[in-house]
This record gives C-alpha cells, structure tokens and sequence, in this order.
C-alpha cells in the first residue's frame, strides 16, 4: 500500500501528521467523550460494540524515552464479547473518522474479552533496534 510505503521508516510521526492521520493519535483517544466503539472485519458487514478503557505507553517506554506518553506510540485496550478472533477491524467511534487497526484478544476470556491495538509509528530500524528478521521456510 503507498500509505504503508510513505509512513514506515524514519521520519514516520512527521509524515503522518502532515498527511492528516488523527486517528493514529493518541491524543485523539484519550480525550473522547463517548469511548463506545463499533467493529467489524474489513471483510465484514456485522458491526461488535467494544468499550474502550486504557490508552497506554508501549512495553518500550520502560527504555527508550522517546516513547513515554508519545503521541504516536500508545496502545489501546478494548473489552467487549469474548468471540472476536485476532484480525483487522473498521474501528468507528462518533467523534473519530472509521479507521482499519489489527485487534487482538489478550487474557482469558470469560463473560468478556480484552483486546489490543497497537499503534506504533515511531519505530525506526537502527543496530541497537533492527527490524524484525523473516523466517525463511523450507
């Protein structure tokens, strides 16, 4: 995707806000007034409600600075119905545009589920932090 191709590497927080993207803010979230969320699979057209209910730094800002209470690297915790698989989600709030994020259920489910959107666009490849190797199948 150009959008992907534009954002990833160094530099990604300033692209992003000169390209306009308030939903991959935290501060877009932290202050909501109504933390209601529709979702559905972006291949779907049945909508979940999920309540939102932490917006949080990274397990990374225990080391690196740069990402304590950053604006662009945060997660969101979502808890709702326990049957949502991990996948891509259309995430709609009234008082945010529709945005796609990758939802995953995190704990034990009981009468309801806990799931995870990360939002990281500070990451940046470096030698102390390489990307991530692909492993190659045989």
């Amino acid at each position: 995707m150009a959008l992907a191709a534009a954002l990833f590497g160094p530099g990604a927080a300033a692209r992003a806000a000169t390209l306009g993207l308030p939903a991959y803010r935290r501060s877009s979230y932290t202050a909501l007034p109504d933390v209601r969320f529709r979702v559905r699979p972006v291949y779907s057209v049945e909508w979940t409600e999920l309540m939102l209910v932490e917006v949080a730094d990274l397990p990374r800002a225990a080391t690196l600075a740069k990402y304590r209470g950053a604006e662009w690297g945060f997660s969101l915790s979502f808890e709702g119905p326990p049957a949502l698989p991990q996948d891509t989600y259309r995430v709609r709030n009234p008082s945010t545009r529709p945005v796609d994020m990758f939802l995953t259920p995190i704990g034990p489910a009981g009468d309801t589920q806990r799931y995870e959107a990360v939002i990281d666009r500070l990451y940046a490849p470096s030698k102390r932090h390489p990307a991530p190797r692909r492993r190659q199948t045989t």
